[in-house]
């Protein structure tokens, strides 16, 4: 999964502990789908923090308690396949999950790049990590207009393409789809937003 999201879970108190409680400010971390549900890991800060190829984003608060977004680098990024060219005043950039492979999606950005090469990679290959492409397509798979703890970012999603837009640069970014708006595609979409805000 190329995204997940982690809830804060605040260690039980030790019964008869009265000042030096070893569980006092410690939490551990639950993983869950990043549409929500329930958890499918429970981790420690310090496997998630040592973990290579994991990406955190900001954190915020909601009614459950403090959550974050924890991306995933994609192992086959570095050969995934990014064209790019001058388009007026933006760029147009043809994603392709390899050398010979069927081309993914058109990513145009309206006005200067808000992204860097290294993020279209990661999500060519989120792309081309489909189960079965081989399937008939279904109803597109619904996004959020906005993410917790992305604030800064805006999605729109209409037939096959979706919009990218980011209120702190004016930029915008249309996604034109050759692969069905599945939830693979929806998740390796999300998962690229986040990507862009991450520390």
């Amino acid at each position: 999964m190329p995204l997940l999201l982690a809830r804060v879970r605040p260690w039980p108190l030790t019964p008869g502990a009265l000042f030096a409680d070893p569980a006092s400010g410690r939490s551990s971390l639950e993983l869950s789908p990043w549409r929500g549900g329930r958890p499918v890991l429970k981790a420690g800060w310090v496997e998630i923090l040592n973990t290579p190829g994991r990406t955190i984003s900001w954190c915020w608060q909601d009614g459950q308690g403090d959550a974050f977004w924890l991306v995933r680098d994609h192992p086959a990024a570095n050969a995934a396949v990014v064209l790019s060219r001058k388009l007026g005043t933006g760029m147009r950039h043809e994603l392709y999950g390899g050398p010979r492979t069927p081309r993914l999606a058109v990513l145009t950005c309206h006005g200067p790049c808000a992204h860097e090469a290294y993020h279209l990679q990661h999500l060519a290959a989120d792309l081309a990590d489909r189960p079965d492409r081989a399937d008939a397509p279904g109803p597109d798979a619904e996004i959020p207009k906005q993410l917790p703890g992305v604030p800064v970012i805006r999605l729109a999603h209409d037939g096959g393409s979706s919009l990218i837009h980011r209120d702190s640069s004016s930029s915008t970014v249309q996604l034109s789809w050759d692969v069905p708006f599945d939830e693979t595609t929806a998740t390796a979409l999300v998962a690229h937003t986040v990507r862009l805000i991450s520390i």
